[in-house]
C-alpha cells in the first residue's frame, strides 16, 4: 500500500514538473517577444532629455499595463 502511493507521488510530482517547465517555456518564447518591443521604446526614449515629460510616458507605459492586468 505504502509503495503504492510513493510510486504514485512520484508519478505526479514529475507530471506537474513536466507541465511546469512546458509552461515556462511557452512563457518564455511570449516574454521574449515582448522584451524586443520594451527593448525597443526604451532605447528610443533614450534619447530624449530627462524631464518631466519622459517620466510620463513611462508612467504612461506602467499605468497601460496596470489597467490590462486588472482587466485580464
Amino acid at each position: 500500500m505504502e509503495n503504492e502511493i510513493i510510486k504514485l507521488y512520484i508519478k505526479k510530482r514529475e507530471e506537474a514538473e513536466q507541465a511546469e517547465n512546458k509552461m515556462k517555456s511557452h512563457f518564455d518564447k511570449i516574454v521574449e517577444r515582448m522584451l524586443a518591443d520594451f527593448i525597443s521604446i526604451k532605447e528610443r526614449l533614450r534619447v530624449m532629455p530627462d524631464c518631466v515629460g519622459k517620466v510620463m510616458l513611462f508612467r504612461k507605459i506602467i499605468m497601460t499595463e496596470d489597467s490590462v492586468l486588472i482587466n485580464n
